[in-house]
């Protein structure tokens, strides 16, 4: 017969291990360890945008990269066509003010001098010294079209620079030192006018010791234009400097003036006309700045004096007239 009492007294023997004697403090139970120091991953955003955009902006899809893109410092901007194309979200520059300008253009804008701007619904054209606008390096020659994403081509540009631009209805018109404007290699002397396709003359153009067209205004139906030239197409006498077109023929605005004309502004049915003349048709007070009234030229007040170059930029705010030069 099995006994019993080994198993009861090991029992009692652990239950007394278990309870500590009367008057003995229990030992110390040890802090439980901090636990080790855990270095947080860095977060993985992907891939700089940068690194894959093309110098217009546009993405560049054919690098081979496949994963995530870390678009930090960069915003997504779509203009009316073309592919839509990133800028960056601020101004490189920090000084107070410059995140007002919207970069839009971004790099690498012109290769040279922009001279000229004018602006027809959601289309700009810009022309000046250039032969390279953004991306665009063919045609894109001293003229150019930004369509809200990508510069764009005017036929094969103007062979010399574009210093007056206007919008007249649908139709642009330039001004400069050119001689063929696209495929117009015969009349588009200075002055062309592009339809959305093609360039054409206006009658003859300009002719002259020098011949530039270096301003341009629009009242009504009627093309005014500003250089220095003595003839504009058919008109030989009184086209000195300034002429104006109906849309067939030039005619003479009085006399002209005795110098260049180099701006020009409309205000109702008064022109004016900014430069670096002294008389202007019978006015002889017209110094470097003058106002036609479709009729007669005159004086605005006693002109401006002392300049080097003469009025160079004319503005109207409401009935004021702000004239710039040097």
């Amino acid at each position: 017969m099995k006994r019993p009492f080994p198993v009861f007294a090991s029992l009692i023997l652990l239950i007394l291990l278990a309870v500590p004697a009367a008057g003995v403090p229990p030992a110390p139970v040890p802090a439980p360890a901090a636990p080790a120091a855990v270095t947080a991953r860095p977060a993985d955003h992907g891939r700089p945008l940068a690194e894959l955009l093309n110098p217009d902006g546009t993405l560049n899809l054919h690098t081979g990269y496949r994963g995530t893109l870390d678009p930090a410092g960069w915003q997504l901007a779509q203009g009316t066509a073309g592919p839509p194309r990133f800028v960056p979200t601020t101004p490189a520059s920090t000084l107070a003010g410059d995140e007002n300008w919207d970069p839009r253009f971004s790099i690498p804008g012109m290769n040279n001098t922009v001279r000229a701007l004018a602006v027809s619904g959601p289309t700009l054209y810009a022309g000046g010294d250039f032969t390279t606008a953004g991306t665009c390096t063919t045609g894109c020659t001293h003229i150019a079209a930004w369509d809200g994403t990508t510069w764009r081509a005017l036929g094969s540009g103007t062979n010399n620079t574009v210093w007056a631009l206007v919008v007249s209805g649908t139709t642009l018109v330039a001004g400069g030192d050119f001689t063929t404007a696209g495929t117009c290699t015969t009349g588009c002397n200075h002055i062309a006018a592009w339809d959305g396709t093609t360039w054409s003359a206006l009658g003859s153009g300009m002719t002259g010791t020098n011949g530039g067209v270096d301003a341009l205004a629009v009242s009504g139906t009627t093309l005014y234009a500003g250089g220095a030239f003595s003839t504009a197409g058919t008109c030989t006498t009184g086209c000195n400097n300034i002429a104006a077109w109906d849309g067939t023929t030039w005619n003479a605005l009085g006399a002209g003036m005795n110098n260049a004309v180099l701006a020009l502004a409309v205000n109702g049915p008064t022109l004016y006309a900014g430069g670096y003349f002294t008389t202007a048709g019978t006015c002889t007070g017209c110094h470097d700045i003058a106002a036609w009234n479709g009729t007669t030229w005159s004086a605005l007040g006693s002109g401006i004096t002392g300049s080097v170059v003469g009025v160079m930029a004319l503005a109207v705010n409401g009935s004021t007239l702000v004239a710039g030069g040097s």
